[in-house]
């Protein structure tokens, strides 16, 4: 009897890993990949789902700026479960025009890189809103000119997902003050203050 128990234990605690590390992901309307001229010229194509079993993109801007003003990261789970990542630093003039001269390309470390992505499915992060479905609450509306844009996909062979926010630090700030909660925007900074963890954002 006791042997029977010890097994079935066994059981469900594997179960209930297996489950944990499953990724459920809502299906977007009108995917589309992000700076895909960019990363064409950069030989970044779309993920072979052959080997890819997970690949997460994450785009960042940096408005006026003089320097490298933006990066791109992408973070691999191959087939038999290994993380691998690249960064991508590179200077932005406009939708047709990059300084590929200047293009910095370095690996990523990823050393806590499970720890951040088990929270990250854990919270649900990736099924947040992307900006622009976000219901408005009342009249006001903050706008910004410069400042931050933020940028994660996720790809996988069934499903693919992006959430775009513009300075969603600003935003949220200036929304609390006058006592307008959005739950979204608060959500997605949590999940870059993640990101920013194990990446340089």
């Amino acid at each position: 009897m006791k042997k029977n128990i010890v097994v079935l234990l066994l059981f469900m605690t594997c179960n209930i890993y297996c489950f944990s590390q499953d990724i459920f992901l809502e299906k977007q309307k009108g995917f589309q990949y992000k700076r895909y001229s960019f990363l064409d010229s950069l030989n970044v194509k779309e993920p072979n789902f052959k080997y890819v079993d997970i690949e997460l993109r994450v785009h960042y801007i940096l408005f006026a700026a003089d320097t490298l003003n933006r990066k791109f990261m992408q973070i691999i789970k191959d087939k038999n479960g290994l993380w691998s990542g690249k960064s991508y630093s590179y200077y932005f003039y406009n939708d047709n025009n990059y300084n590929y001269k200047d293009v910095i390309i370095d690996n990523l470390s990823l050393e806590n890189w499970d720890s951040v992505w088990q929270t990250i499915v854990k919270e649900n992060y990736l099924n947040l809103p992307t900006e622009s479905d976000i219901k408005q609450k009342g009249d006001m509306v903050v706008v910004v000119c410069d400042g931050q844009d933020y940028t994660i996909e996720v790809l996988t062979k069934k499903k693919k997902r992006c959430i775009s926010y513009g300075n969603p630090e600003l935003k949220y700030e200036r929304y609390s003050e006058y006592g307008i909660e959005y739950y979204e925007y608060e959500r997605f900074l949590q999940l870059i203050q993640l990101l920013r963890t194990e990446l340089d954002l």
